[in-house]
């Protein structure tokens, strides 16, 4: 009886020590599972941001793009032949166009006033252009404000006598009567006094007009001023 009580108890403890296992085995399987699904949805959001991060870089890089090829495709499309802001004088010399339409449109600016005649005569029109940049600034000064302009109206009265003078003025160099006949000067109905030159041979060479003011016109055989 003694045995059989023993041997109940030690059953007892067995299925005691069986179950325990079991529910601890249910335990780990459950925070095993607890833990996969933890790591999937983790992998999901991962997944997900990542997704999201490379539309959003790409959706940006197709907006810098399409702005980049309208920026160049405007920039394209700019006047060179007559430039009248300096914005548009920039972007054409320093984008994408030829040597010869930079020249152009730097001559434009400079007959539109947009920026004084620069130093450079020679090179590239982006140096001519920072030339004038110094000549605005003032740290060049301008060789053309040196230049004398020999064809200025003059406060001298202009008559027979002094024609010839105002026409050597012009030319900087006395008259070539060696080489040529100059007919005595005629004074015409607007006030001007004129006179025609010929070869040796007869032939015209060309004629002058000086209007009232000393200003002279020069004229080739054919009556088309030089």
């Amino acid at each position: 009886m003694k045995k059989l009580i023993i041997l109940f108890f030690s059953s007892m403890l067995v299925l005691a020590a069986c179950g325990q296992k079991e529910d601890s085995s249910s335990n780990d399987n459950n925070e095993e599972n607890k833990q996969d699904n933890k790591q999937k949805e983790d992998s999901k959001k991962e997944n997900a941001n990542k997704s999201a991060s490379n539309t959003e870089e790409q959706s940006t890089e197709e907006v810098t793009t399409d702005e980049q090829q309208s920026s160049e495709e405007e920039n394209k499309n700019l006047n060179y032949k007559n430039v009248t802001d300096r914005d548009t004088l920039v972007k054409i010399l320093y984008g994408d166009y030829t040597e010869e339409q930079k020249v152009i449109a730097y001559n434009s600016a400079v007959s539109n006033d947009v920026i004084p005649q620069g130093n450079v005569l020679e090179g590239p029109a982006s140096a001519a252009y920072e030339s004038s940049l110094r000549v605005e600034s003032g740290e060049e000064k301008s060789i053309y404000d040196e230049l004398p302009d020999d064809n200025q109206p003059s406060d001298e009265i202009v008559d027979r006598s002094n024609v010839m003078d105002f026409v050597e003025d012009y030319e900087g160099e006395t008259l070539d009567t060696d080489s040529y006949t100059f007919k005595e000067p005629e004074h015409r109905d607007d006030g001007s006094w004129g006179f025609a030159y010929y070869t040796k041979d007869g032939e015209l060479a060309g004629s002058y007009i000086v209007d009232e003011y000393g200003m002279v016109s020069k004229f080739d055989e054919d009556g088309i001023e030089e």
